[in-house]
C-alpha cells in the first residue's frame, strides 16, 4: 500500500470541500436576500444609511439590488449553474460588505444593527465579528472560484 507523500495537497481541491462550500455559501446568501426581501425596504435603507458609507440615490438602488443578487447568486452557487461567475458575484458583495466594515471599524463606531439578515436574526454582533464571517465566507467563495470540482451541478451537465 502506497500513502501518499502529501496527503493534504488536494484539500481545496477536493469535492467534498467544494459542495459543503456550495451548500454553506449559497444558503447563506439565500437565506441573507430572503430575510432582507421580507422585510419593509425602507427598514434595510436606514440600517444602511445607518452605514454612512454610500450617499443616495446610489445607496436606495445598492438596498434594492443587493437582496436580489443575493438570492440568485447564492441559488446559483448551490445548484451549480454557472458557479464560477455567481461565486464572483458574491466575492463582489463580500469585498462591498467589508469594505463598510473597514471604513466603519477605522472610523471607530460601534455596530447597532447589521442588517445582514433583516430583523430576523443576528450573525454577528460586532464589526470585527461581521468581519471574521465575511473573511471565512470569501474563503470560502475562493474555493468556488478556483477548482474545477463539479459534482452534483448543473455546470457538469452542460459541457456534455
Amino acid at each position: 500500500m502506497i500513502i501518499s507523500e502529501r496527503p493534504f495537497k488536494n484539500i481545496w481541491n477536493n469535492h467534498w470541500v467544494v459542495i459543503i462550500s456550495r451548500g454553506l455559501v449559497g444558503g447563506i446568501f439565500v437565506l441573507a436576500g430572503l430575510a432582507k426581501l421580507t422585510q419593509p425596504i425602507e427598514e434595510f435603507i436606514g440600517i444602511a444609511r445607518q452605514w454612512n458609507i454610500i450617499a443616495d440615490p446610489w445607496l436606495t438602488w445598492y438596498v434594492t439590488i443587493v437582496p436580489w443578487a443575493e438570492v440568485v447568486f447564492g441559488l446559483l452557487v448551490i445548484v451549480g449553474l454557472w458557479r464560477r461567475l455567481a461565486a464572483g458575484g458574491i466575492a463582489g458583495l463580500l469585498l462591498s460588505f467589508i469594505i463598510g466594515i473597514v471604513i466603519n471599524m477605522s472610523r471607530g463606531r460601534t455596530l447597532d444593527e447589521c442588517g445582514c439578515f433583516g430583523s430576523s436574526f443576528s450573525f454577528g454582533e460586532t464589526f470585527p465579528e461581521l468581519l471574521w464571517r465575511d473573511l471565512v465566507l470569501l474563503a470560502l467563495t475562493s474555493i468556488l472560484i478556483i477548482t474545477q470540482h463539479n459534482l452534483w451541478s448543473f455546470d457538469k451537465w452542460l459541457k456534455h
